[in-house]
């Protein structure tokens, strides 16, 4: 609605826009200098507001005017149409006082930031579970000839214990053990997506595992 085309109204909604891309980048893990340069970026301020809530909806699949986190692209184009365009307001005419419109976007928006979250995996049961799904590469990485020496498979370099070659082979041997650990951190990183109540429905996402 037009009442959304106010100075008042843009320079609000531009420090709401960064508020939303702050929030979103950190809960997914966007580098903090890639936030502070887009928020730093020169402009008027509704080319800043315009950035942000292009940003918003390229980048998080989040329509700033709907304050609706989807799952997709497609699933954002179904709930909220292509792109939402605030009314043309020419320096003749002025845009209405806020109305009901603007108090419950701004509304949305507040329940959205108090509510947002993503949890991360638990890094406990994630390292236990790496550790027993490398436990076939570290005992074939390891010739041990006694107790306190022992060889790996791939290099021919001696150590002292079992902890010493499972440290090298994560090192040393990486490639060997990535995979997995990739594998686990994805699992558990999408089981915490799904339990999150405030994350869009991922349920019929697909999951790759390699």
């Amino acid at each position: 609605p037009p009442e959304m085309s106010g100075s008042d109204r843009i320079q609000k909604d531009e420090a709401l826009a960064a508020r939303v891309v702050q929030r979103l980048d950190a809960l997914l893990g966007v580098p903090a200098a890639a936030t502070e340069a887009l928020l730093a970026a020169p402009g008027s301020v509704e080319a800043k507001l315009d950035l942000r809530v292009l940003y918003l909806r390229r980048v998080h699949n989040f329509c700033f005017y709907a304050a609706q986190w989807c799952e997709d692209a497609w699933t954002l184009r179904n709930k909220c149409s292509n792109a939402v365009l605030r009314a043309h307001v020419d320096g003749r005419s002025k845009a209405p006082a806020e109305g009901q419109w603007a108090k419950r976007h701004e509304e949305r928006l507040e329940a959205f930031l108090s509510s947002a979250d993503f949890a991360p995996p638990d890094a406990k049961a994630c390292s236990e579970e790496v550790e027993g799904k490398c436990k076939e590469v570290y005992e074939t990485s390891a010739n041990v000839i006694t107790a306190q020496k022992i060889k790996c498979t791939h290099c021919g370099k001696l150590f002292k214990g079992m902890e010493y070659i499972k440290k090298h082979v994560h090192k040393a041997h990486a490639g060997l053990v990535q995979p997995i650990e990739d594998a686990v951190y994805q699992e558990h990183a999408y089981k915490a997506y799904l339990a999150d109540p405030s994350a869009p429905d991922a349920r019929h996402m697909p999951l790759s595992i390699s």
